[in-house]
């Protein structure tokens, strides 16, 4: 069995893009399933699509404030994550809403690190992969019209990450990482 559901977050945006009738809703919940999408199978570019000019990503927690100010900087997030292999990832949503200004949501995010990449916690082996996991509120505006894109993440961690395993080589992280995954 693989360690991460690489669909799991993109379910939750599926199945309550389903149950919405709203038209505008419908269309942002169809936007952040790209965006987890192209996100978890490492394409930067494919994600930027799914992000208005003038984008900015702002982050809290961790250890640290971050600000990606523009699509160069937020390109380059996305691109280190793919670098890192931090692209697979598991999201656990456990509230979810979606309105006409866009997302709001609570939940859990699981991702493999290198152990020399791993955020505020000191591992023993820095040249081990680890699973962390680590709570997390978000906030996404979208642009007006009638195709939203992704104005800015506004993203909360917890200060540090609930959980940090070692993962053993033997384990697998995913069953396969693909655009098949996502349908």
């Amino acid at each position: 069995m693989a360690v991460l559901d690489l669909k799991k977050g993109w379910d939750s945006y599926d199945e309550l893009a389903r149950k919405t009738d709203n038209p505008r809703h419908k269309a942002i919940l169809e936007v952040m399933k790209d965006h987890i999408k192209w996100e978890v199978l490492g394409y930067p570019d494919k994600v930027l699509e799914t992000v208005a000019e003038g984008g900015v990503y702002k982050f809290w927690g961790l250890g640290a404030y971050v600000e990606l100010p523009d699509f160069d900087a937020i390109r380059g997030f996305y691109q280190g994550m793919v670098d890192d292999g931090t692209n697979v990832l598991q999201l656990d949503i456990d509230h979810l809403a979606v309105a006409d200004w866009g997302i709001a949501a609570h939940g859990t995010w699981h991702q493999a690190f290198p152990g020399d990449k791993v955020p505020v916690v000191e591992v023993d082996d820095p040249s081990a992969k680890y699973l962390v996991s680590s709570r997390l509120a978000w906030f996404f505006p979208f642009s007006e019209g009638p195709e939203p894109k992704l104005v800015s993440e506004l993203v909360y961690f917890d200060p540090a990450p609930t959980a940090v395993r070692k993962l053993d080589p033997s384990e697998k992280l995913y069953d396969e990482l693909s655009e098949a995954v996502f349908s």
